[in-house]
């Protein structure tokens, strides 16, 4: 009986690694996503701006 509860704390503990990395990898693919999806809106306003300067220029 004892084996039986140390062997279901293990797998308990082994599964919630398990869950732990599979969370950490997607708290790491959504902090990249972030990251990236930062970086191009400043590529838009930077690219805004600059049509906004040629508009400008323009008339």
């Amino acid at each position: 009986m004892r084996e039986d509860n140390q062997f279901n704390q293990y797998g308990r503990r082994k599964w919630q690694d398990e869950q732990f990395k599979h969370y950490e990898k997607k708290i790491m693919l959504l902090h990249n996503l972030e990251s990236q999806t930062e970086k191009h809106e400043a590529q838009l306003k930077e690219k805004d701006a600059e049509i906004a300067r040629f508009a400008a220029s323009v008339e």
